[in-house]
């Protein structure tokens, strides 16, 4: 499961809670209780996926709207349906593109490990990944239409062609797909000292400018 399906699935999960109280709001004795709990693990929810500022963090802690269990049950189930169809929808698109951001940069950070362990092959590989599904996000964004396992430069091609990046972003594009070709494809076997630390080198400018690349194009 990734990390939007866990979202849509916590918030999911908060919004049966939520119907479950209201179903039980007559026949109940501890319902103060299970409110209490399902209320603070929603604003933590909505804090922690949204932040203290949204408007459904706003709105769900909003005590003064409310002027008993019933009424305060009901709307707040409606700003949690609220939130997940908007995140869903893709509405909540810089949420969504941090999100992405700290999850490349975690797999960079393994690539730059692998690296400085001498791992430059495998390294590649990694930073390489990251690019595809860089890329891949961003067709999404640019409403590229691409088939379920795209080269890299085709999807490069495509978001050149439709104003995503300039040539010289193009070129760069290609040169990392390359290297990770050759690394997945085994063209790195057998190379002497000198050639190793020259790849090496070419690795560690890639994993730097793949960095740049996410840092520019997928955060906003």
């Amino acid at each position: 499961m990734n990390i939007d399906q866990k979202i849509v699935a916590r918030l999911e999960e908060l919004i049966i809670l939520g119907n479950e109280l209201i179903v039980r709001l007559q026949n109940s004795h501890n319902l103060y209780q299970l409110h209490s709990t399902w209320k603070v693990s929603s604003q933590a929810a909505l804090r922690q996926i949204f932040d203290d500022k949204s408007e459904y963090y706003l709105a769900f802690c909003d005590d003064d709207r409310y002027f008993n269990l019933e009424s305060a049950i009901i709307p707040r189930v409606g700003i949690l349906e609220a939130a997940k169809n908007d995140y869903e929808k893709g509405y909540c698109s810089s949420l969504r593109s941090l999100i992405t951001a700290e999850v490349f940069s975690d797999l960079l950070e393994q690539a730059k490990h692998l690296l400085d362990n001498g791992y430059f092959i495998p390294a590649a590989v990694l930073a390489g990944c990251v690019l595809e599904d860089a890329l891949r996000k961003l067709c999404q964004t640019n409403d590229v239409t691409i088939a379920n396992e795209p080269k890299l430069n085709y999807m490069s091609d495509q978001l050149q062609k439709q104003g995503a990046y300039n040539a010289l972003t193009h070129k760069n594009v290609a040169v990392w797909a390359n290297l990770r070709n050759d690394a997945a494809h085994g063209k790195w076997n057998g190379l002497s000292n000198a050639e190793a630390l020259d790849y090496r080198r070419q690795v560690s400018t890639m994993i730097q400018e793949v960095e740049s690349f996410i840092a520019k194009y997928l955060t906003y």
